[in-house]
């Protein structure tokens, strides 16, 4: 089992960088570990259920490989972060103030992709039309017989 065997493995590996016999600089020490922050997702991962689960899902329907690290909720937070802010000052919405504001940025996000925001921009990328220069492009150069 995933969640039994995983977290001590990487806690005893921490203990001994942290007891390595030797005068160690700390920077020459985080590099004998993975990250503060690779190590505490890990923790968080694991810890939580519902990615076992889902992966033990996912396993069962026939999947070849789950590869977690391509789970992300940048289209979640972006979500709720947009609700946020259609709702002003309203921090608590009734489902009809949701549901309007989720119409609303229906309509938005069909017409004006977001550019901007501390989350995956997926929207903005798949646009080809950002970026239209109207200047007519240098004439190809003709190849020079030998």
């Amino acid at each position: 089992m995933v969640s039994k065997h995983f977290p001590p493995v990487f806690h005893d590996w921490k203990k001994a960088v942290e007891t390595r016999p030797g005068n160690f600089l700390p920077t020459a020490q985080a590099k004998m570990f993975i990250s503060q922050q690779t190590y505490e997702g890990l923790q968080i991962t694991v810890h939580s259920n519902s990615t076992v689960e889902t992966v033990k899902f996912l396993l069962a329907q026939g999947v070849d490989s789950v590869l977690t690290e391509r789970f992300q909720q940048d289209p979640l937070e972006e979500y709720f972060g947009n609700q946020r802010q259609r709702g002003r000052r309203s921090d608590n919405p009734d489902a009809s103030q949701f549901s309007y504001n989720d119409r609303a940025l229906d309509v938005q996000h069909n017409i004006v992709p977001i550019k901007a925001g501390n989350t995956g921009k997926r929207s903005a990328e798949k646009s080809r039309w950002n970026d239209i220069i109207e200047e007519p492009l240098d004439k190809a150069k003709k190849a020079k017989k030998k």
